[in-house]
């Protein structure tokens, strides 16, 4: 039986205490109880200090790590992974805010499935607290990954379905099993900022893996100091070139997987290269395809004189009859009732 005291929670953070406030309110309202917490500080100058102090006099399970030296967000992410001694461990961004009843959702499932590897979720953006909107969580949906092939299989196709209901990943709230993650990969020149794809995937051995698919279980702040929404900077082309050799990888076990990587190659190729701080012209752009082409990492499918209406119906017909739910053995529409009595009404 997994309790709370079977999670921890590291809260990585570089000067946005009041974004950490939030973060460290909606650990405390949880419905499953508080886990260890360990607010992870990266050298801030604001009063992040401060913050994580009050907190403290709150409860006995908030830890306070303050790095002498900011060490960048990948240094203080593997300190975080070293410091990690629970069973089940999660990497949270100090930005971001949870529904009241995420580990007590996540807590039933490791508690239904047996050798769970990770657990993850969808995301609801905002911009502003007041779109921060909770209800009630009485059953869960959730899709469940019998193995690792089959998950990133699917994380890396269904960003680009047609046909297929799928909810893009979250990675800021993904619950790692803890000996997995300490023995992973972690390579910011794997993606720059988008690494953390990479991370995952690289976390996993021979569980399985859960992907929660209820609306606002988990909420992905937007704002003007995340990466995540800048083109200032990476992914530049090496680190494009690094991501998609890292899932051409992955995915050359078998016929199915390596058309499922030349499928989506190019989609993904597109996608990042403008994505980051890569100079948007035309000729910088076919100089890109003519190295990736001779990285063989784009597919036949993707260049010869197709018309698009003619691959779109490719695709679609390859979506329904080879990556369909059924065919990589998802479970889309799981269901299981939440078993606790602080929900009844």
């Amino acid at each position: 039986m997994i309790s709370i005291d079977d999670l921890e929670i590291f809260i990585l953070t570089y000067n946005r205490s009041s974004f950490l406030t939030r973060a460290l309110d909606s650990f405390l309202n949880q419905v499953a109880g508080l886990p260890l917490i360990t607010v992870m500080d990266n050298c801030s100058t604001d009063d992040t200090e401060i913050v994580v102090k009050s907190f403290q006099e709150k409860s006995s399970n908030i830890r306070y790590y303050k790095h002498s030296k900011n060490v960048g967000g990948i240094g203080n992410l593997e300190r975080a992974r070293l410091l990690a001694n629970k069973k089940y461990v999660c990497f949270f961004h100090d930005d971001d805010v949870a529904h009241p009843q995420f580990l007590q959702v996540v807590l039933e499932l490791l508690n239904k499935h047996d050798n769970v590897d990770l657990i993850c979720t969808t995301s609801t953006t905002f911009t502003s607290e007041e779109q921060i909107i909770f209800s009630d969580i009485f059953s869960v949906d959730y899709c469940f990954f019998s193995n690792k092939k089959i998950f990133t299989e699917y994380v890396y196709s269904s960003p680009f379905f047609i046909t297929i209901p799928s909810k893009s990943l979250c990675y800021p709230n993904v619950i790692y099993k803890t000996e997995n993650i300490r023995k992973s990969q972690i390579n910011y020149d794997i993606g720059g900022k988008s690494c953390d794809g990479p991370i995952v995937i690289s976390s996993l051995r021979n569980g399985s893996c859960i992907q929660i698919r209820n609306d606002n279980i988990f909420f992905y702040r937007l704002h003007s100091g995340q990466d995540s929404v800048s083109k200032r900077n990476d992914p530049n082309v090496r680190q494009i070139i690094n991501y998609m050799k890292f899932f051409k990888k992955k995915l050359s076990c078998d016929l199915k997987s390596r058309v499922i990587f030349g499928l989506y190659s190019y989609k993904w190729l597109k996608k990042f290269y403008y994505y980051g701080n890569n100079p948007n012209t035309k000729d910088c752009w076919e100089d890109f395809v003519r190295v990736c082409k001779g990285e063989s990492l784009i597919h036949f499918y993707d260049w010869i004189p197709f018309s698009y209406i003619v691959k779109i119906i490719f695709r679609i017909f390859f979506e329904n009859f080879f990556i369909s739910p059924q065919k990589l053995e998802i479970k889309l529409s799981s269901r299981f009732l939440i078993h606790t009595n602080k929900l009844d009404k």
